[in-house]
């Protein structure tokens, strides 16, 4: 009895022995051999299958303001960039004379002036507000699609469909905020303010029925001369703009709005930049009548951009909060 066991137990070493002088197979193909930690392929595809038919209900039951609240997001990035485009472009035209001379040699005939200004740089913005979001749309539905998709590998699938399609999206609308809200910011500052300054010395030389059509402007070369103020206001802008797009990222990763934020979606700050908008406005309106055809003094003109900025920044800030926080609103946040 005891010679029997004996042989057992050596047998037994002994086929021990020879299968640990084997080479290790590499992890996965252990993994997907002996099923460790998980099941065989047919367990697999059956769970991928159930997983795929879930996230898909999941998918068709998505709410619409999801991919709303996204395209519209981008397509006010993308308008937002333009007008800041936009504003570069006037500012370099007022300062290069040669440059305004090769535009309206390559396009003659097309009469500058400020109307003419405005109406193309609406038409930009418009046009790219409209495409980047035909575009967005588009690319979100592919992206929806591709998160419940299946593959050949069945495992990749169990990873990708482990995250459903409304994480998906959600990720993706906050993804963007930041830039939607920063971009739109300083799009909507800058454009103001290039073409506030741009009436404001119209309207110092030339009558009030004329300011739209006049091109005396470029032609005097007196913005030019005092694009001083128009580059501090597009710099603060600037600066402001980056605060509030980093401020909507900070929010979305630790739950609590900045400081700035803060402030700026508060409603006294509407009205403050209300009423320094109206003060500003004032003064301007009877430096403008009072001097007859002459600028102010340089540090009037810095005081005046000042204020004006900062009306500006604070009426701009409060509405793009306000409209993100309506946004939010509709997504349940």
């Amino acid at each position: 009895m005891n010679t029997q066991t004996d042989r057992m137990i050596t047998s037994d070493l002994a086929a021990l022995a020879t299968d640990v002088r084997r080479d290790l197979p590499p992890i996965d193909t252990a993994l997907r051999d002996t099923g460790v930690y998980r099941d065989g392929l047919p367990g697999a595809q059956a769970r991928r299958d159930a997983l795929a038919e879930e996230r898909r209900l999941q998918l068709a039951l998505m709410p619409l303001a999801i991919a709303q609240v996204f395209a519209h997001r981008v397509g006010r990035a993308a308008a937002g960039a333009a007008a800041i485009v936009c504003s570069l472009a006037l500012v370099m035209l007022l300062a290069d004379p040669l440059l305004m001379h090769l535009v309206l040699w390559f396009v003659p005939g097309l009469g500058v002036n400020i109307g003419i200004c405005m109406m193309v740089a609406s038409t930009a913005i418009l046009v790219t507000y409209v495409v980047s979001t035909w575009i967005a749309e588009a690319w979100f539905t592919r992206r929806m699609r591709e998160a419940v998709a299946t593959h050949a590998d069945v495992y990749a699938d169990l990873d990708q469909l482990s995250r459903g399609p409304i994480d998906v999206a959600s990720k993706l609308v906050k993804r963007i905020d930041g830039w939607s809200i920063g971009l739109a910011f300083g799009g909507a500052a800058a454009i103001t303010t290039v073409f506030g300054y741009l009436l404001v010395v119209t309207a110092t030389f030339q009558p009030l029925s004329h300011i739209l059509s006049s091109t005396s402007l470029f032609a005097e070369r007196a913005a030019a001369g005092n694009l001083g103020p128009v580059i501090y206001a597009l710099g603060l802008a600037t600066v402001i703009a980056v605060v509030i797009g980093r401020g909507c990222d900070r929010e979305h990763r630790f739950g609590e709005p900045t400081p700035v934020m803060k402030r700026l979606s508060h409603w006294s700050t509407l009205a403050a930049g209300v009423l320094l908008g109206m003060g500003v406005m004032f003064a301007t309106a009877r430096m403008a009548t009072r001097l007859l055809y002459q600028l102010p003094s340089s540090e009037h003109r810095y005081l005046l951009a000042v204020g004006a900025e900062g009306a500006l920044i604070a009426i701009t800030g409060w509405a793009v909060l306000w409209w993100r926080r309506r946004e939010q609103k509709r997504l349940g946040d």
